[in-house]
Protein backbone atom coordinates (compact mmCIF):
# COMPACT_ATOMS: atom_id res chain seq x y z
CA UNK A 1 0.00 0.00 0.00
CA UNK A 2 1.56 3.70 -0.79
CA UNK A 3 1.78 6.20 1.95
CA UNK A 4 0.39 8.88 -0.91
CA UNK A 5 -3.27 8.03 0.07
CA UNK A 6 -4.35 11.36 1.59
CA UNK A 7 -7.52 10.95 3.15
CA UNK A 8 -8.52 11.87 6.66
CA UNK A 9 -11.92 12.06 8.55
CA UNK A 10 -13.81 15.39 8.66
CA UNK A 11 -14.87 17.38 10.61
CA UNK A 12 -11.47 16.84 13.27
CA UNK A 13 -12.39 17.22 15.93
CA UNK A 14 -15.98 15.22 15.93
CA UNK A 15 -19.05 15.27 17.59
CA UNK A 16 -20.86 12.64 15.74
CA UNK A 17 -21.31 11.75 11.69
CA UNK A 18 -17.68 12.08 9.96
CA UNK A 19 -16.82 11.56 6.07
CA UNK A 20 -13.50 10.63 4.73
CA UNK A 21 -12.26 13.47 2.81
CA UNK A 22 -10.30 13.04 -0.32
CA UNK A 23 -11.86 9.43 -0.32
CA UNK A 24 -12.63 7.97 -4.08
CA UNK A 25 -13.70 4.23 -4.36
CA UNK A 26 -14.14 2.79 -0.84
CA UNK A 27 -12.11 1.98 2.27
CA UNK A 28 -11.99 0.47 5.67
CA UNK A 29 -11.74 2.95 8.39
CA UNK A 30 -11.00 1.37 12.33
CA UNK A 31 -10.56 3.80 15.38
CA UNK A 32 -8.45 2.84 18.37
CA UNK A 33 -8.71 3.63 21.60
CA UNK A 34 -5.49 4.54 24.13
CA UNK A 35 -4.85 0.77 25.22
CA UNK A 36 -4.67 0.02 20.90
CA UNK A 37 -8.47 -1.98 21.29
CA UNK A 38 -10.63 -1.19 18.05
CA UNK A 39 -14.06 0.57 18.87
CA UNK A 40 -14.80 1.53 15.85
CA UNK A 41 -14.52 -0.46 12.34
CA UNK A 42 -16.62 0.06 9.48
CA UNK A 43 -16.24 -0.04 5.66
CA UNK A 44 -17.07 3.53 3.79
CA UNK A 45 -17.72 4.33 0.48
CA UNK A 46 -16.93 7.82 -1.15
CA UNK A 47 -19.44 10.53 0.44
CA UNK A 48 -21.07 8.12 2.95
CA UNK A 49 -20.91 9.41 6.79
CA UNK A 50 -20.29 7.41 9.93
CA UNK A 51 -21.74 7.85 13.26
CA UNK A 52 -19.36 7.73 16.13
CA UNK A 53 -21.55 9.98 18.36
CA UNK A 54 -21.97 7.11 20.02
CA UNK A 55 -18.06 7.08 21.36
CA UNK A 56 -16.64 8.48 24.38
CA UNK A 57 -14.56 11.74 24.35
CA UNK A 58 -11.21 11.55 23.65
CA UNK A 59 -8.27 10.91 21.25
CA UNK A 60 -8.29 7.97 18.81
CA UNK A 61 -5.54 6.98 16.11
CA UNK A 62 -7.30 6.26 12.95
CA UNK A 63 -6.27 3.72 10.68
CA UNK A 64 -8.11 4.12 7.21
CA UNK A 65 -7.10 1.35 4.17
CA UNK A 66 -8.16 0.51 0.59
CA UNK A 67 -7.01 -0.16 -2.76
CA UNK A 68 -5.19 3.29 -3.13
CA UNK A 69 -3.16 2.91 0.37
CA UNK A 70 -3.52 3.65 3.72
CA UNK A 71 -3.62 6.69 6.07
CA UNK A 72 -3.12 7.29 9.67
CA UNK A 73 -3.54 9.74 12.64
CA UNK A 74 -5.36 11.01 15.52
CA UNK A 75 -8.98 11.92 15.64
CA UNK A 76 -10.43 14.08 18.47
CA UNK A 77 -14.07 13.13 19.64
CA UNK A 78 -15.61 15.69 21.91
Amino acid sequence: MSSEFDVSPQPNPATGLINLAGLNGQARMQLLDVDGNIVFSSDVLKDEHLDIGHLPGGSYKYLIYGEQGSSTGLLEKS
